[in-house]
């Protein structure tokens, strides 16, 4: 999968300003994409093997207020993680303030969020358990066309455990590819 990204990020680079153009200013906006999930247990898990890579997927939806700001809200499906052996699910509903930075009229812009949400881990047979969330991120976007845009992102949530005694900081990331289009 990081060869994959690594290959999207060349070709993104590749074609500079040869296609670019500026994203719309404003608008409602839908978007999906792909990648590579993480699982940290803040070490509440330490002595336990644990399998803490799969890949996920996520789609989003919000509007654009202006040029620099939107707000959005997000579904995010991490995959699969086992500590010891035992397997579980992770998923993610969020809200989320979104800060842009355009480069100009290039194409390219830079973006960071914040946000909060609620995380659905769920242990075979097991009722689901959920959890608060904060969540956090940033990445690059180049637009093709003032609607449809590519982005390389980096997502992560994070809460406080402390149902096995100490506190433990748990924390999901995803590492994605997204497509957006602009209405």
């Amino acid at each position: 999968m990081r060869h994959g990204l690594l290959i999207f990020a060349s070709i993104l680079l590749a074609t500079g300003n040869a296609l670019a153009d500026p994203a719309k200013v404003r608008g409602g906006y839908v978007g999906g994409g792909l990648g590579a999930t993480m699982f940290d247990d803040g070490g509440a898990f330490a002595f336990f093997e644990q399998d803490d890579t799969d890949s996920g997927f996520g789609i989003f939806g919000g509007y654009k207020f202006f040029r620099y700001f939107s707000v959005e809200g997000r579904y995010t499906d991490f995959g699969t993680f086992s500590v010891g052996g035992l397997p579980f699910d992770a998923s993610a509903l969020s809200a989320h303030a979104v800060g842009i930075i355009p480069f100009g009229n290039s194409g390219w812009e830079i973006f960071g969020q914040l946000g909060f949400g609620v995380l659905d881990v769920t242990l075979p047979g097991e009722p689901s358990e959920d959890e608060a969330v904060a969540t956090g991120g940033f990445g690059g976007r180049f637009s093709l066309t003032e609607n449809f845009s590519f982005a390389l992102q980096l997502d992560v949530y994070v809460y406080e455990d402390t149902s096995l005694g100490p506190a433990y900081d748990i924390g999901f990331s995803a590492t994605s590819v997204t497509l957006q289009y602009i209405f």
